[in-house]
């Protein structure tokens, strides 16, 4: 009878150390996956700000565009720094001869231009 007491002692005692043991291991390893949870939120967080930071600098870069490419500076700038645009004036024709002779050297220099990048 003895025997059979130790026996069923020691059955109790390897499944209440086993369920310890297994409920110790579960309850770590919870709160390994919630700190792993928490440096994960906490990265998610800083590339959410990352991302906000860059939406609102795109937003202040697409205004500066907005302004610096108005029509009227545009303009100003244009015949300030373009006074010789290889644009043929009116006021520059002679005659006829003379528009046939431009436009003939410009189609040329173009040409030249094409085939030289073509070479390459």
């Amino acid at each position: 009878m003895i025997k059979i007491s130790k026996l069923s002692f020691l059955k109790k005692y390897l499944i209440r150390a086993i369920f310890s043991g297994s409920a110790f291991f579960s309850i770590l390893f919870l709160f390994l996956i919630q700190f792993k949870v928490d440096d994960l939120q906490n990265d998610l967080n800083q590339i959410e700000n990352e991302i906000a930071s860059y939406n609102q600098e795109i937003e202040i870069l697409d205004t500066e565009w907005v302004y610096l490419s108005r029509p009227e500076r545009l303009r100003a700038l244009a015949s300030e720094y373009l006074q010789n645009d290889d644009y043929l004036k009116v006021s520059q024709i002679k005659d006829d001869q003379s528009f046939r002779s431009y436009n003939m050297a410009k189609f040329k220099e173009a040409q030249i231009q094409e085939m030289a990048i073509n070479l390459k």
